[in-house]
């Protein structure tokens, strides 16, 4: 899929890689299979709006492309392979933001 240059997915990938690159420099890459968590807040047309989930555009999948390659391009992992579990959500608030935390999986399945 071709996104121009100044689509606004760009800067919003950086911000996340920025993040993401502080966090990195502080404790070092992740290895193994990781959680990926990402609560992604809208801004909500009206205030009665506030806490029900968004279903509407942009697609979750198109969202969690562009924070897993922000977390790749950041050094976050060696590849984005190593997610094993994912959980994500789109919900309306009062700002706009996002919420993304990714943990270790180092415990067998059972």
């Amino acid at each position: 899929m071709y996104l121009p240059k100044d689509h606004p997915v760009h800067e919003w990938k950086k911000a996340i890689e920025t993040c993401a690159g502080q966090c990195v420099r502080r404790t070092g890459a992740m290895e193994g299979p990781l959680r990926l968590e990402c609560a992604f807040n809208f801004a909500a047309p009206k205030r009665s709006a506030v806490g029900h989930y968004r279903h509407a555009k942009p697609d979750i999948d198109n969202l969690l492309k562009a924070v897993m390659d922000a977390l790749t391009d950041a050094g976050m992992w060696e590849d984005d392979s190593q997610v094993a579990c994912l959980h994500a959500t789109k919900v309306q608030s009062d700002s706009a933001f996002a919420v993304i935390r990714v943990t270790s999986l180092h415990f067998k399945v059972e």
